[in-house]
């Protein structure tokens, strides 16, 4: 079962990383963290896979570290935003199916490529 699931996991990993070319939005970190500064459901500061530094280049790199903190599912797609003065990615985790209520979830990672600060939910 070990094998089936690290094997599962290696497919999607490798599907996820080799999309090149991720358009970038861009968002406020700020207003990010000021939403979530009394925390709540589903929102995380601490307890994370990407603890050491490695530099964050592009939006790929941004998608491959943070698949660290959260594993996609096949029926969901992402999307990529920067915050320049902040020095701040966030890549969204969500449902393909838009009509599908929940499952979503934000990964927020400095520029340096050490996760601040996930959220998830609906």
């Amino acid at each position: 079962m070990k094998k089936t699931l690290c094997f599962i996991l290696i497919l999607l990993s490798l599907s996820f990383s080799s999309c090149v070319g991720i358009s970038v939005g861009s968002f406020s970190w700020d207003d990010v963290r000021s939403s979530y500064a009394a925390g709540g459901a589903g929102v995380m500061r601490e307890g994370f896979y990407n603890v050491i530094e490695n530099r964050i280049k592009n939006a790929d790199d941004a998608l491959r570290l943070a698949q660290n903190e959260h594993v996609p599912r096949p029926d969901e797609s992402y999307s990529a935003a920067y915050d320049a003065d902040a020095d701040m990615w966030r890549v969204s985790f969500f449902p393909k199916d838009k009509n599908v209520a929940g499952g979503c979830g934000d990964v927020y990672i400095n520029g340096n490529g050490v996760t601040e600060l996930t959220v998830s939910g609906e």
